[in-house]
């Protein structure tokens, strides 16, 4: 039983580093940046390729993906996802 319960522990702290990792990368504003740069690069590439174009307007419709998501998820999590009535 010691040995399920150590292998656990590090499983647990494996996660807890990798999520701390994350968390410090969202943080960084450094990140967004080079991401940002990066992105408007890739922007560019497609308007200025033909065989590209047609997907031009996916970045405009992620965007407002996201915009509904972020209006919808409170209401869903507090009825579709029972947070507001935990059964456990």
């Amino acid at each position: 039983m010691p040995v399920v319960r150590a292998n656990l522990l590090f499983g647990y702290q494996n996660s807890r580093k990798a999520y701390d990792g994350e968390l410090a990368g969202l943080l960084d504003p450094a990140v967004f940046e080079k991401k940002r740069a990066e992105e408007d690069k890739l922007k560019k590439l497609a308007a200025s390729r033909p065989d590209l174009a047609e997907n031009a307007g996916a970045w405009d419709a992620i965007a407002a993906a996201q915009r509904t998501i972020a209006e919808k998820s409170g209401r869903y999590k507090l009825i579709e996802a029972r947070a507001s009535f935990p059964l456990y």
